[in-house]
């Protein structure tokens, strides 16, 4: 008997609880048939056992089998749930890896916790300077900041997840607005390093009780790590990206960047068949100025320039620096007078600059398709037309005029 309740643990723990109550079903039924053989004398056993022996052998391969099956089952549940969070876990990190942009990292999450966890509403505030709502499901709406928030400074504060049970909008007015009559909230910092960027906020879904279990607390903690990395590379990459799109010394997009977009905003032009002006814009004695006054002032002239130019242009313009003291504007859905009075504009501007040394700037129009079918066309009329301005006593605008020849110069470099 005790070899036969010892292999019934074993194949219960060793198998699954399911094997185990099918072994102590052949068992008790074996029990009962050798019980009939000896009593018809088809077999003769060493010990000859009563009925209450048989019964009392099912019933401790019953308590056994039961009372193993209860431990193997608990222990089978939560191998079963642990293997679901870290396939969980895994999918979350490969979408991140397929995600560079931060507010589509966010809606990951929030996904994720939503789908996974079957939280009823989640929302996620992230930011480097200042925190914004970027991603949520089925939370209200607000325009505060989630940083006057007393759980929300306790939860960045601390470093540390926050259970909140009942919301007080005296104290918590962000998460008021966001989850009206809200009950078991958990506040969840975005932590990278020792730095936290954000945090995300899910709810507790009620049908799994009023308790919230350490394991949900402990997998929220690890999507909320996961996603903080990814936010960091995703900054990192967008900064890379505008260092590589950007002229380090004025801030404007570099040659590179103004060839790449050219070649766009043409063909979108060209396909629309609309209008697209280039204004090139050069700094009159500008080697004057790094001579009298040095570098450093030239390059404080150029930055002040840059900055005229960007501030007098429309978000859909494109300012970048072409060479040396050489700017282009690019205006696109502009013919060639709309061009001629914004480089008025701009020259006008650029005189009225009040440090010193004051500056004026030569500039030079030409329209796409006006003045050219290419590019590199209308940039070489809008050149050939700056240079006139140059000749013509600088401070001053031309606009290209049809059948201007193209400049054959080529621009000072950087």
């Amino acid at each position: 008997m005790t070899l036969v309740l010892v292999q019934i643990v074993a194949v219960t723990l060793l198998a699954s609880f399911r094997t185990g109550l099918k072994t102590a079903v052949w068992h008790s039924m074996l029990g009962f048939v050798v019980y009939q053989y000896a009593g018809a004398e088809l077999i003769h056993p060493i010990h000859r056992s009563t009925i209450r022996d048989v019964i009392a052998f099912v019933l401790a391969v019953w308590l056994v089998t039961l009372a193993t099956a209860a431990f193997a089952s608990v222990n089978e549940r939560e191998l079963r749930r642990r293997n679901y969070d870290l396939q969980g876990l895994a999918n979350l990190s490969r979408r991140l890896e397929e995600t560079p942009r931060a507010e589509q990292i966010c809606q990951r999450l929030v996904d994720a916790v939503h789908d996974d966890f079957l939280a009823p509403r989640v929302a996620i505030a992230v930011g480097r300077d200042t925190w914004t709502l970027v991603a949520s499901v089925n939370t209200g709406t607000t325009n505060l900041s989630p940083l006057m928030d007393h759980s929300v400074h306790i939860a960045v504060r601390e470093r540390r997840t926050v259970r909140l049970g009942v919301l007080r909008a005296d104290l918590d007015p962000w998460l008021a607005q966001l989850f009206p009559r809200a009950r078991r909230l958990l506040l969840v910092p975005l932590l990278a390093g020792n730095t936290v960027n954000g945090v995300l906020v899910a709810e507790h879904n009620p049908r799994f009780g009023s308790r919230v279990d350490r394991r949900v607390v402990t997998m929220l903690e690890r999507y909320a790590s996961q996603t903080a990395l990814a936010l960091v590379n995703s900054w990192l990459l967008e900064q890379i990206s505008h260092l590589a799109a950007t002229d380090m010394l004025t801030g404007v997009a570099n040659r590179r960047t103004l060839e790449q977009n050219l070649d766009r905003m043409f063909a979108l032009a060209g396909r629309g068949m609309r209008p697209i002006s280039l204004i090139m814009v050069d700094i009159d004695h500008f080697k004057r100025i790094n001579d009298t006054y040095g570098h450093q002032v030239g390059d404080r002239t150029l930055q002040r320039v840059a900055q005229v130019l960007r501030s007098s242009c429309r978000s859909s313009d494109l300012v970048a620096r072409y060479g040396g003291e050489e700017f282009v504007v690019v205006l696109p859905d502009t013919d060639c007078d709309g061009a001629a009075v914004v480089a008025e504009t701009l020259r006008q501007r650029i005189q009225a600059l009040e440090e010193e040394p004051r500056v004026t700037a030569s500039l030079g129009v030409a329209t796409f398709p006006l003045h050219g079918g290419t590019p590199d066309q209308v940039l070489s009329v809008a050149d050939a037309a700056l240079y006139q301005s140059k000749e013509s006593g600088r401070n001053r605008v031309t606009v290209a005029t049809v059948g201007s020849e193209p400049s054959t110069r080529s621009p000072q470099p950087l």
